[in-house]
């Protein structure tokens, strides 16, 4: 039976990101049209229509942040995660690179429920400075301790102007029932989902790991699946499950103290997972200080500059493209055995590859060292372009 066409009336009206447009409303809907029942509706496209008429950009942190997303940050207490969130946003605001990673320009705001004034004040100065920045970015806004009130609306702050991106430092403080209730983490989640698809904007939460066990400690991030390590998130396992994209941040599992094989200028380890794409990295990023010994930010580490201490790198400078294991010997000046684990942890960071008996540097094709992340993992066209 032919489909009967609907009047001006029948149809209804919905407005999304793109133009307002009419969409047909089933038969069997339209008595409940005049009812207080909740009408669903649907408009069709093919998947280039659709993509062609979303004139926003994928992403705000690329391979990291997308738009119209519900992120989760994790980490232990006292490692700088709010430093590391800080730089995120600046570099967001301004529109400059984040270790590396391409960002895409848009107002933030910073919702820190755990830092004061002057605490906020000094990272983000120091943070800026570190991005080349004359100042904060004016784009950069915040939302700052006794400013923050039990009733605070994100709703309303993003009806009242909008910000691509809003950084919730910490969920503990901010909504703490939502780390404990499953059924609550799974409402705020939703509701921020709700909001970031309303407005076009980015929700990144900050979160902690549960107090450690001195019996059974979790694994070091560098050795498991992101989904595994984030057992040891806090509260509810909805908030891990019920995110877009999930980052973890840790400690290096081999000391940063000392000289020799066991000294490590990594500060963080980081990872991250993303539905779909599923795990990213490990990333191992270094914190830079100032000449009075004061963080400002943080930088990423590549290449050589991963190698523990100062004779690894050295050593791995003076090797030439093609070796054996007695030149490395050699110019390392030390035991088979180091000599061995020199070139192990060469293999490792895929710096070296072993071929035939021999040694070779990476430098071209699929074995080389990325000095930065691969392309926009949601934007490929635009890498490929």
């Amino acid at each position: 039976m032919a489909a009967t066409p609907l009047t001006q009336k029948e149809a209804v009206v919905i407005t999304t990101n793109r133009a307002p447009m009419q969409v047909a409303v089933p038969a069997d809907a339209k008595a409940a049209a005049g009812t207080k029942q909740k009408v669903l509706t649907y408009s069709f496209a093919s998947l280039k229509e659709m993509v062609a008429s979303d004139e926003r950009a994928e992403y705000l942190v690329q391979s990291l942040i997308r738009t119209d997303s519900v992120s989760l940050i994790v980490g232990d207490s006292g490692i700088g995660k709010s430093p590391f969130l800080y730089e995120m946003g600046i570099a967001v605001a301004a529109g400059k690179d984040f270790l590396h990673f391409k960002t895409n320009r848009t107002k933030v705001v910073y919702v820190d429920m755990e830092n004061g004034l002057r605490q906020v004040e000094r990272i983000a100065q120091r943070v800026s400075k570190h991005l080349g920045l004359e100042s904060v970015p004016e784009n950069f806004q915040f939302a700052v301790g006794d400013s923050i009130c039990n009733d605070f609306d994100l709703g309303k702050m993003l009806m009242k102007e909008k910000r691509g991106l809003v950084i919730i430092d910490t969920l503990r403080s901010f909504k703490t029932e939502a780390e404990c209730k499953s059924t609550s983490s799974a409402t705020f989640l939703k509701q921020l989902r709700g909001l970031a698809r309303t407005h076009g904007c980015a929700f990144v939460v900050v979160h902690h790991l549960k107090k450690p066990s001195k019996e059974f400690p979790g694994p070091a991030l560098e050795d498991c699946p992101v989904l595994e390590w984030l057992n040891e998130a806090s509260g509810s396992r909805a908030l891990v499950n019920q995110t877009d994209t999930r980052i973890a941040l840790a400690r290096p599992k081999r000391t940063n103290a000392g000289t020799g094989e066991d000294s490590y200028e990594v500060a963080l380890v980081m990872k991250s997972n993303t539905r779909v794409e599923g795990d990213y990295g490990p990333l191992f990023v270094a914190r830079d200080f100032d000449p009075d010994g004061e963080p400002i930010g943080y930088r990423l580490l590549t290449g050589a500059e991963l190698l523990p201490n100062d004779d690894y790198r050295k050593t791995f400078a003076a090797l030439p493209a093609e070796f054996r294991f007695t030149d490395a010997k050699r110019v390392l000046g030390k035991s088979d055995s180091s000599t061995d684990n020199f070139l192990h942890r060469c293999i490792e960071l895929r710096l070296i590859v072993k071929e035939a008996g021999r040694y070779r540097k990476c430098q071209t094709g699929k074995d080389t060292v990325e000095t930065r992340p691969p392309g926009d993992r949601f934007n490929l066209a635009a890498e490929a372009a």
